[in-house]
């Protein structure tokens, strides 16, 4: 299918009919990673990533490690 870009203040974009987003999953606010593959752009959904408060969210207590002790301070360390 073929679409014009337009102008968008200092920028140009793409409009993406919606009946072409519904079928990859896409909507109105979706986050894609845009790349240039040799003479191509190609737009894809972008993939989540976890941030640490997500990651640390899932641990569960019994699953942390027991403390080790390395001992009294020996130099100047800051604990």
């Amino acid at each position: 299918m073929a679409v014009a870009l337009q102008k968008w203040g200092h920028s140009v974009g793409v409009r993406l009919p919606k009946p072409m987003l519904e079928q990859v999953g896409l909507q109105e606010g979706s986050q894609v990673d845009v790349l240039v593959e040799g003479d191509h752009l190609v737009i894809r959904q972008a993939r989540h990533r976890p941030t640490l408060e997500e990651l640390l969210a899932q641990c569960k207590p019994e699953n942390r490690p027991d403390p080790i002790d390395f001992g009294p301070p020996v130099g100047r360390e800051i604990i």
